[in-house]
């Protein structure tokens, strides 16, 4: 592997894969079979203006084993929109979920929710290993933890990692019951204040059916990574960082089915 490794640093080449997933974030999450530097994964993935605490595991030695963020939930309130009243809290560590066992409660609702919203589209995703691969959960649920575990319920959650360049979204799923409520763009909006701090551009892979939703609200297409004739989603970016940047018009809309190049769609001028 050494041999090989140094072989492909000659050819200005990166190993890429489950491997070296940090340093090919790209290559992992299938953004670009290119190495991009600005897909790596950033070395802070601390939550600007979110009180937090440090927690740690200790051995009988009194060594520490391990150490992971518990940051406190958030408070929201609208007069105007009464499912937009309850809070948000962040988990980036399994040892979150062992300190508090209402947060692993949370958690297995929050992944049942992401289950069934891409069930509907033949995925099986989940957030089994999400923390695992140094990615934030960011929960929106309808009331504060309380012994009565039964009357908190998970109404939409979002998975995101920071890039050296980008906020990359990996997941926002709002409950089926809450949709069309106003939540999916205040869990949007959310990410976007996190973005605007850390001085990031968004980019998430969006599926064809809601790609007209992330256009309201600000996405386009990538010029370094268009849509691919045939597929299900795309590419799409917010610029924050870069703002002002405009994108070529890449040639492929969604046509219900998939992207294609349909009547009408001029072939863009390289």
């Amino acid at each position: 592997m050494a041999r090989e490794a140094t072989m492909l640093k000659k050819r200005k080449l990166e190993l890429c894969g489950w491997g070296n997933a940090q340093r090919n974030l790209g290559n992992y999450l299938s953004i670009s079979w290119d190495y991009n530097a600005d897909l790596d994964a950033d070395k802070d993935q601390t939550i600007p203006d979110h009180s937090k605490c440090t927690l740690t595991r200790t051995n009988p030695k009194g060594e520490v084993k391990e150490t992971g963020l518990i940051y406190y939930p958030q408070t929201t309130e609208d007069p105007k929109n009464e499912y937009l009243n309850g809070y948000c809290f962040i988990v980036q560590s399994e040892l979150a979920l062992k300190y508090e066992p209402a947060q692993r409660v949370l958690f297995e609702q929050a992944n049942e929710l992401v289950r069934q919203s891409f069930f509907q589209y033949n995925m099986d995703l989940s957030l089994d290993s999400s923390l695992d691969d140094s990615f934030t959960l960011d929960f929106f649920v309808s009331s504060a933890p309380s012994k009565d575990m039964s009357q908190i319920r998970v109404r939409g959650v979002t998975q995101f990692i920071f890039m050296k360049a980008y906020l990359y979204i990996d997941k926002i799923c709002v409950a089926q019951q809450h949709q069309k409520t106003g939540i999916g763009a205040f869990l949007m909006q959310r990410l976007y204040s996190i973005a605007q701090k850390r001085n990031k551009d968004i980019l998430l892979y969006a599926l064809g059916p809601v790609v007209n939703i992330y256009k309201k609200w600000g996405f386009t297409y990538c010029k370094e990574w268009p849509p691919i004739e045939g597929d299900i989603g795309a590419i799409m970016r917010k610029r924050i960082r870069t703002e002002g940047v405009v994108d070529q018009y890449v040639g492929l809309e969604w046509d219900g089915t998939s992207f294609t190049r349909g009547s009408g769609v001029k072939t863009p001028k390289a």
